[in-house]
């Protein structure tokens, strides 16, 4: 969304939430990061290059137990994430053992 802030969001949760408007092509996400929400872009419309660098970056960024969130229909390049139980939600795959999905 377009110049979104936030204002949508609870106040007791959004002082603990940065939201932030990059060029995912080229960003490198600000330390830890504990979720990222990429819906419907990166692995739908762009080329498997660019979807496995973004996944390496956001991938080191994440907090232990961080977690990548996706679009339906969308699945992430490469080995830097496993799927979780949960449809749609990634864990990096940094010494996690993978779901049986």
């Amino acid at each position: 969304v377009v110049g979104f802030d936030g204002d949508g969001v609870r106040p007791a949760i959004r002082a603990h939430v940065r939201f932030v408007r990059a060029d995912v092509r080229t960003f490198v996400p600000p330390l830890p990061l504990h979720v990222v929400l990429c819906r419907n872009v990166v692995f739908s419309y762009f080329d498997e290059a660019t979807q496995l660098a973004f996944a390496q970056r956001v991938a080191g960024s994440l907090a232990p137990g961080g977690l990548l969130v996706v679009g339906k229909g969308e699945s992430v390049t490469g080995d830097a994430f496993v799927p979780t139980d949960a449809p749609l939600i990634w864990r990096a795959s940094r010494g996690t053992p993978s779901s049986s999905r």
